[in-house]
């Protein structure tokens, strides 16, 4: 500890609080993050031998605008890189090979690699089906060894389970761990030594640290910053009031600080299906039918998971690649394939199709609840709240009640009007935004004020 202590300060003493914490918390911890090289293409390459050692992507025809999956090392070297259009790949590499995907194969291997690390740990993060944080910090203090070692060991079963490499990077938490195995891809491993995370940390760009996207980056960069060590020796305070919150999170990552847990159970917010079309789309008929089938997907994984929705969004990709989407929120749920579409086709009313024609379009569910969980209904209480009400006074209270007389017993209780039984919709320039739950009616937010007259009658 006295060794960790000394690399903050030449005085052998932390300076701020971060490095307090970064003290305290940073040996603690052994963090391992595990990502697998090219997953998608290794997997084809292992299951036919006749694509090892060629350039290889996995990807959907470039005739059907496809993009790539996944590209082999070997079409790595030619430039071409995940998510780039299949025509752009193949521009690239003229002689690289393609496969379409098979994502059962994919998840089928995926789950035996689980299987391999919940045999070292139970304390699992999956980001994807071939990246995952492990904590390792019980394995390593029970068996009394090291996170290299252990390392070592998790790549080695990985391999003779699937046959295929992985890259793992170890360090005291989730920010080290993720940097030190993206350095060393492919089939690599790199663990760094919690005395020596800012000397891992401070010659890297800027860029690689969490949570520093483009746009960050050229603001930090406006400011002088190009290194994560630039950003570790600025006051915190004139990072903040340039970034905001922003600023003092980042700082206390460039300083090695990463408390974020590993988080075994990740909660479904949403569920989503897109597609690109082939040619650019300008009328309804073939645009609402792709609407109707993602609907349709998307309600069989609603039924899968026990959910329903409250929430439907419309995602349109025009053919400059301008992205939009439209979202709505409902009282009731939404439970199956019809109704989604029906909103969903709502929504393609209120975006410039067909006066533009539409690249790409996408239907997604959110707001998820359980399906099975009861609806708490909302009752028109506004509609009796607004019958007089007057308490009787002490000498009519000793007055046998009368009979109502015809004309009276003829007056029957007020019936709820349209607008108090009816749940507001919302408006659709709101909704076209932003998700958000519709307002709801007075009777859900506050009790029926009495009117002064009558307040006055029941005090007499």
């Amino acid at each position: 500890m006295n060794a960790w202590r000394k690399t903050l300060t030449a005085a052998g003493r932390p300076q701020t609080r971060a490095e307090e914490l970064l003290v305290e918390t940073a040996p603690a911890r052994r963090i391992l993050h595990v990502d697998m090289d090219a997953f998608f293409a290794s997997v084809e390459q292992k299951d036919d031998p006749t694509l090892r050692g060629r350039p290889l992507i996995v990807a959907g025809s470039e005739k059907a605008r496809g993009v790539v999956a996944a590209a082999s090392y070997e079409a790595r070297a030619h430039g071409i890189r995940s998510a780039m259009p299949t025509s752009r790949a193949l521009r690239l590499c003229p002689q690289v090979l393609r496969v379409p995907p098979r994502h059962e194969r994919y998840h089928s291997i995926s789950s035996e690699i689980a299987d391999v690390l919940r045999s070292f740990t139970d304390r699992i993060e999956p980001l994807s089906l071939d990246e995952s944080y492990l904590d390792l910090t019980e394995c390593c203090l029970s068996r009394r060894t090291s996170l290299q070692t252990v390392a070592r060991e998790v790549k080695q079963a990985v391999r003779e389970k699937t046959g295929l490499t992985a890259s793992a990077g170890g360090g005291p938490n989730k920010l080290v761990a993720k940097i030190a195995s993206d350095l060393c891809k492919p089939d690599g491993l790199l663990v760094v030594a919690p005395a020596r995370v800012r000397d891992f940390l401070h010659p890297l760009a800027i860029e690689r640290l969490w949570g520093v996207g483009p746009v960050t980056a050229r603001r930090l960069q406006a400011m002088g910053i190009r290194t994560i060590g630039d950003l570790a020796t600025r006051d915190p305070r004139h990072v903040e009031g340039q970034l905001g919150r922003l600023g003092i999170e980042l700082h206390g990552l460039a300083l090695g600080i990463d408390e974020r847990d590993v988080v075994t159970f990740h909660e479904t917010r949403s569920i989503s299906a897109e597609t690109t079309f082939a040619t650019d789309q300008g009328t309804r008929e073939p645009v609402a039918a792709m609407i109707a089938s993602l609907a349709s997907e998307v309600a069989e994984r609603l039924d899968h998971h026990g959910f329903a929705a409250r929430t439907i969004t419309l995602k349109i990709r025009y053919p400059d690649f301008t992205t939009v989407s439209r979202s709505c929120s409902f009282e009731s749920r939404l439970l199956n394939a019809s109704e989604l579409t029906a909103r969903a086709l709502e929504l393609l009313g209120r975006t410039e199709f067909p006066q533009r024609a539409i690249r790409l379009v996408g239907v997604g569910a959110a707001g998820l609840v359980d399906a099975e969980r009861p609806v708490q209904l909302t009752l028109p209480f506004d509609s009796y709240c607004d019958a007089p009400r007057i308490s009787p006074s002490p000498s009519a209270s000793a007055t046998p009640p009368r009979e109502p007389s015809p004309s009276a017993s003829a007056t029957t209780p007020h019936e709820p009007s349209p607008s108090a039984t009816t749940p507001h919709e919302p408006s659709p320039s709101a909704s076209a935004t932003t998700p958000h739950e519709p307002s709801p009616s007075p009777s859900a937010t506050t009790p029926h004020e009495p009117s002064p007259r009558l307040a006055q009658t029941a005090q007499t």
